[in-house]
């Protein structure tokens, strides 16, 4: 049995075959000892025209050992071993930019951003208009995530063995008996500050204990073995919910998930037992909100497949 491959070897492939504009390479996998092999296109196609005399010297000295390496690579040919990788039509990076546009919460951002990708140059146009707006780091955070997240599906979709596995989380609803899990892990969610933690920690308490002493509400706890890693509390909304259409509406009230276990999928483990539960309890819609300056928050929305149906600025004055 093999060693699992390496997922970074697998991306490190993707990106450059989804960064290779007049595709010229295809790249195989042997799934018997883990190689990639990867070729020109060229000495691929010359390969596969010549006649079984061919003599090599006919050809010019530097494609002579390209030939010699992909004819040795047909004589070992295997179609249960050897997995092509997708090449630059089906990686899309060009879709990638276009969801990282779409999950942006400020509107100029995003409208700057959608403008870049039309058009002759949208790759150069794309980048420089990130540098521009300061977002370098965030957009190769994002498409570093994206195509961890390609070299994955593609292993799996292919039986390939790799490393390292994704975390496994678990999610279960919170009894009674979490109480104090479910107080600490909501305080972090609606208090910025320890002070503020202590200060409203009791009546806080007091709230979450009338949640789970009801059936009106789910909360949702999430664990890395033994230790509790986020919560999701979401209930059932009766009145109208701005964009929806039936009633009763499964509402999002609330998710949180430490730090250290964020961009991991924990988030989204949770969001889908809420979505269960609210069917369970008979709705046919899930609805949700944010602060309209919470970016993280948007961007969890739109890539959980929530669609934004309005935007609010609330006012006040004394009286």
């Amino acid at each position: 049995m093999m060693d699992p491959v390496k997922l970074s070897d697998v991306v490190e492939q993707l990106e450059i075959l989804g960064g290779d504009t007049d595709d010229t390479h295809r790249v195989w996998l042997d799934k018997r000892n883990g190689k990639i092999y990867a070729f020109e296109r060229e000495i691929l196609g010359i390969v596969e025209d010549m006649d079984d005399d061919a003599d090599l010297s006919d050809y010019p000295e530097w494609q002579r050992e390209q030939i010699a390496e992909v004819m040795n690579f047909y004589d070992r040919w295997d179609r249960d071993v050897l997995v092509a990788f997708p090449d630059r039509y089906e990686i899309r990076e060009y879709g990638i930019m276009e969801e990282f546009c779409e999950i942006q919460g400020n509107p100029q951002v995003c409208n700057q951003l959608e403008r870049s990708i039309h058009g002759k140059g949208a790759f150069r146009r794309f980048h420089d208009t990130v540098d521009r707006l300061g977002m370098t780091k965030e957009w190769y955070a994002f498409r570093d995530r994206v195509m961890l997240e390609k070299a994955r599906e593609w292993c799996e979709e292919n039986d390939i063995d790799y490393t390292p596995k994704r975390e496994s989380f678990s999610c279960r609803k919170a009894a009674i008996d979490d109480i104090e899990t479910v107080t600490d892990l909501l305080a972090k969610l609606y208090y910025k500050s320890k002070r503020k933690i202590e200060e409203n920690r009791a009546s806080l308490r007091e709230e979450n204990i009338v949640l789970l002493s009801g059936d009106s509400d789910g909360i949702f706890l999430a664990y890395d073995g033994e230790k509790a890693i986020g919560t999701a509390y979401c209930s059932v909304r009766h009145e109208y919910v701005e964009g929806t259409e039936s009633s009763p509406v499964g509402y999002l009230e609330g998710l949180f998930v430490l730090p250290d276990y964020r961009l991991k999928g924990v988030g989204r483990k949770l969001l889908d037992e809420c979505e269960r539960w609210a069917t369970e309890q008979g709705c046919s819609e899930f609805a949700s909100d944010c602060e309209m300056d919470n970016e993280e928050s948007y961007r969890f929305h739109i890539k959980t497949g929530f669609a934004e149906v309005s935007r609010n600025i609330h006012f006040t004055k004394p009286l």
